[in-house]
């Protein structure tokens, strides 16, 4: 009787030395695996990527909560109501406690007051700008790890459709091939092996 050759199995029998499993499905199967285990290993990359940038962040904050502090400035003209500038006066923290006079942005919120809270470098007592805040360096840190991510499962994607779509092309070609093989062939070639003639035997 004929028989028929037992279906394919998908999985790691793809790997073995089965005749009817070509190299380029071998090779194809493990680029796929390949990029299975690139993706999870992107993950853990991801998170370490966005640990680094909150622990340089965070260091970067406390050495600025450090060198910093808030005071109390009194207004000395009302601000600019386009762009909040104004000049202020306020006591530095400094040694001697000196009085400063300068520039500086009145918040949005304060441009009807006559004072502002404003930041002052803790040696100089000169103005300057706030801290990084925590909310800052938590939205960095998550932003860099996907960033990071999406970089990662973007090359792969890639790399696995790339790869996909040229394996297709291949074996369309290797079956265009064959059928033009098939097809200049004398009917009488294929006797040997047709179902009727191995039935008509047995």
């Amino acid at each position: 009787m004929f028989h028929q050759q037992p279906r394919l199995r998908f999985g790691l029998s793809r790997l073995t030395t089965n005749s009817l499993v070509r190299a380029c499905d071998r090779i194809e199967f493990a680029i796929h695996v390949a990029a299975v285990l690139l993706i999870i290993a992107a993950i853990p990359i991801g998170l370490a990527a966005g640990s680094a940038v909150h622990a340089g962040m965070a260091s970067s904050r406390r050495a600025e909560l450090a060198s910093r502090t808030q005071v109390t400035a009194a207004l000395l003209a009302p601000p600019s109501m386009s762009t909040g500038a104004a000049t202020a006066r306020w006591t530095s923290p400094g040694p001697d406690h000196p009085v400063i006079t300068g520039a500086i942005t009145v918040p949005s919120d304060r441009l009807n007051s006559a004072t502002t809270p404003i930041w002052v470098d803790r040696t100089t007592g000169f103005a300057t700008t706030a801290p990084t805040s925590a909310s800052t360096v938590w939205a960095r840190t998550i932003n860099t790890g996907i960033a990071s991510l999406a970089i990662m499962f973007g090359a792969i994607a890639a790399l696995w459709g790339f790869t996909t779509a040229g394996f297709a092309r291949y074996r369309s070609r290797r079956w265009d091939a064959e059928w033009r093989h098939c097809s200049a062939l004398e009917p009488s070639a294929f006797i040997a092996w047709t179902p009727a003639t191995q039935l008509g035997k047995e």
